[in-house]
């Protein structure tokens, strides 16, 4: 039985610990793939021990928002005349982290662009687990699409978790135009 209260219970408490930056408690090693592979890239150090301490989630949604590092040392994905190191997917185009600044792009096929998701492979990642661990409180597993009865319902907590989402990463999670705007408020409908 659906039950709204206990759900928006559950999402607060998990953004709380976000809010005191214990991105341990929502990370899940059996959901979680490997990233040790990043303290051998150019990016900063900062980068580095959240990928080694916190890794990243399999699937944000299956079949369509996934993260795969690369296991290469060296920048695997050429992008308009630039090296970068993949780390995963969005229906069939790349989501990578840019050598020294550690930013992470989407890189848009349809349209040639390169999308910021974050300025850091850090707030990436706390992003990616946020998503991960708060989505299935707003929706039944394998059911991602929702009606507008249903978007409505939880508008609130949804905001919430781009708001938190902001904390993060106040300079490119900036709006709902933004990358990560795009995934909360249209990725569920």
């Amino acid at each position: 039985m659906d039950d709204p209260e206990n759900r928006r219970r559950q999402i607060n408490q998990l953004l709380d610990e976000l809010r005191d930056s214990d991105t341990q408690s929502l990370t899940s090693r059996d959901a979680s793939v490997e990233f040790d592979v990043a303290r051998n890239w150019n990016i900063p150090e900062s980068d580095k021990i959240a990928s080694e301490s916190w890794g990243l989630p399999k699937n944000i949604k299956p079949d369509y928002f996934f993260n795969k590092p690369q296991i290469e040392h060296h920048p695997q994905v050429s992008f308009q005349s630039k090296n970068f190191y993949s780390i995963g997917e969005i229906a069939d185009d790349p989501i990578v982290v840019e050598p020294d600044s550690g930013a992470v792009y989407f890189l848009a096929s349809w349209s040639y662009k390169k999308v910021i998701f974050n300025s850091s492979l850090q707030g990436y990642i706390k992003c990616s687990w946020l998503w991960r661990s708060t989505l299935p409180l707003l929706v039944e597993m394998g059911n991602l699409t929702w009606t507008i009865e249903q978007f409505d319902s939880h508008e609130d907590e949804i905001q919430e978790i781009f708001e938190c989402m902001q904390r993060i990463d106040p300079t490119v999670v900036d709006s709902r135009s933004s990358m990560w705007g795009e995934i909360v408020f249209d990725l569920l409908m």
